[in-house]
């Protein structure tokens, strides 16, 4: 008798997700017993998800999300690639003139 071959399950504190049918899903438990949630078809979304609602079953908090890249770079969306790029080139310039003069253990 051969053993059958069972789908890769991943974990992510208390949540794990797994791919069924080409799509992914979570599975944690909660107050209200097992609970099985489709994601999509993205291994990295289906993580990123997983990390967010092992975060809401330790607290017991549903109102955790990550937040969108426009609020942390208000105006991303009018932004053509190039003046984007520009900008992101200039905000790292100025990180790493703050940068010089620190020593070490000063910069994380």
């Amino acid at each position: 008798m051969t053993a059958k071959n069972r789908p890769a399950r991943f974990r992510v504190g208390r949540v794990s997700y797994y791919q069924h049918h080409g799509s992914w899903y979570l599975y944690f438990s909660d107050r209200n017993g097992p609970q099985r949630q489709r994601i999509g078809r993205s291994q990295a979304a289906a993580e990123q998800s997983a990390a967010i609602k092992n975060a809401e079953v330790l607290t017991g908090d549903t109102a955790l999300t990550l937040p969108s890249p426009q609020v942390l770079l208000p105006g991303a969306a009018e932004m053509d690639r190039r003046s984007f790029a520009a900008s992101a080139m200039a905000l790292l310039g100025g990180l790493v003139e703050l940068g010089h003069g620190l020593r070490g253990e000063q910069v994380l």
